[in-house]
């Protein structure tokens, strides 16, 4: 079921007061998708073909009508659920959508495999039937949309920047969320041939364009593009320093233009922004190769939506600063250590330690055994951690033999005093010993 333009309006500034009142302080993170929009998005996971990409028309009551004969281009029902929603293209379209929804705390633009556009701009046979043959099986139509390989650095320059950041021109002072999902609704309800970068086809006005599966891959192409949108981006944001730049390669297929990806994705890294890739219904070491050259180890591979959604919670997940307990403002919201800080003001777990204070905060001084302690001998040290020296340490002295009487001597930084006894004398003739 697809929500009404109204809905989907209030939902997003419902999602962005809600992400608002639990989210810290902190620089976002920025995302560029580059979406790839080539000819095998219209296929089935397993490879079988859909003849269409899940794009129906209106339906005059606020939803989708995807099996008329007069315009839908939505392709087969091949699991007999009611929806063309088999295709590649579809699928895609759901995970990013729920994750531009989901992940408020993170700013998002949206980028696709270059496509030539205008008023029929290919054609091809599509098949728009339920599971039950309700619908056209076989209907020439023409779409707005044609891919083609380029070379970078030239006016088709293997990808289009559809949708820009949010307080970065076109968008400064605005939210980009509802700009983003209408490429992505499954409906185009106003086609406008306007290709400003980072602006295509008027989102932020009346304009309502659709990402289509038409073209091939042009892998080094799209990671070329999304460098030169990002780079001058972050060498004149402020807070770069505080703010991770990253790409997120959508792919299910490996580079057919003749480029090589790798070193687009270096080049990137190079400018301080990782590439992340995403192989959909594809397993590749070349895909592997491109995460490496990009800084991000290797590609993520998902077999259906919900493994998708799974890599993309965890890219958003890697991407999100965290506070630790280090003295350092690791998240960038101008605090230090904020909300880790124990009782005593310091980082929880500091180790006890000998030495007359409460070093881990728990009321207790120099417990467990830490001093080692033992009872205090004349030696000039504390042996007992009480901190004082050789206190109260006596040891007898003397004899009870005729005047001598047993006395005592006390210590006092290691040296014993004279004993308190009555001493022998030089002996005198008067009767005593």
């Amino acid at each position: 079921m697809r929500l009404p333009h109204s809905c989907l309006l209030l939902l997003v500034g419902f999602l962005s007061l809600t992400w608002g009142a639990v989210a810290q302080a902190q620089v976002k993170p920025r995302f560029f998708i580059g979406f790839d929009t080539s000819g095998s998005m219209r296929w089935a996971l397993d490879g079988t073909e859909t003849s269409g990409d899940g794009v129906g028309k209106p339906d005059g009551m606020g939803g989708i009508e995807y099996f008329d004969c007069a315009e839908t281009t939505a392709g087969q029902d091949l699991d007999c659920d009611g929806l063309p929603n088999d295709s590649r293209m579809w699928i895609a379209k759901e995970a990013i959508r729920s994750a531009v929804l989901a992940y408020g705390d993170v700013e998002w633009s949206l980028g696709r495999f270059h496509q030539n556009q205008g008023d029929s701009a290919s054609s091809r046979t599509y098949n728009g039937t339920t599971c039950g043959g309700i619908g056209c099986p076989s209907v020439n139509r023409s779409i707005h949309y044609d891919g083609v390989c380029s070379v970078p650095g030239n006016a088709d320059d293997g990808g289009d920047v559809l949708v820009g950041f949010p307080d970065v021109a076109p968008f400064v002072g605005l939210d980009n969320t509802y700009s983003i999902l209408k490429w992505m609704d499954n409906v185009e309800t106003n086609f406008i041939n306007s290709t400003t970068e980072a602006h295509y086809c008027d989102h932020q006005g009346a304009g309502d364009c659709e990402l289509r599966a038409e073209g091939p891959t042009p892998l080094e192409g799209i990671l070329w593009d999304a460098r030169q949108y990002l780079t001058p981006i972050k060498n004149a944001d402020s807070t770069a320093s505080c703010r991770g730049y990253y790409v997120i390669l959508l792919t299910d297929g490996e580079e057919t233009c003749s480029g090589t990806p790798t070193i687009e994705a270096a080049a990137l890294l190079a400018a301080g922004i990782k590439t992340y890739v995403v192989g959909l219904a594809i397993s590749s070491g070349n895909l592997d190769a491109i995460a490496a050259a990009g800084g991000t180890g290797t590609a993520f591979f998902a077999g259906n939506q919900a493994q998708l959604s799974a890599a993309l919670a965890s890219i958003v997940s890697d991407s999100l600063l965290t506070e630790q307990c280090n003295g350092v403002d690791d998240d960038c919201d101008g605090l230090i250590d904020e909300g880790l800080l124990d009782a005593c003001g310091q980082c929880p777990g500091q180790p006890e330690v000998c030495d007359g204070l409460d070093n881990n905060c728990n009321g207790q001084v120099d417990e467990g055994g830490v001093c080692n302690c033992f009872g205090e001998i004349c030696d000039n040290i504390d042996n007992d951690c009480d901190g004082n020296i050789d206190e109260g340490v006596t040891r007898s002295c003397g004899h009870n033999v005729g005047i001598c009487s047993v006395g005592q001597e006390i210590c006092n930084a290691e040296v014993w005093g004279s004993c308190s006894g009555q001493q022998p004398q030089t002996e005198t003739c008067d009767g005593l010993d």
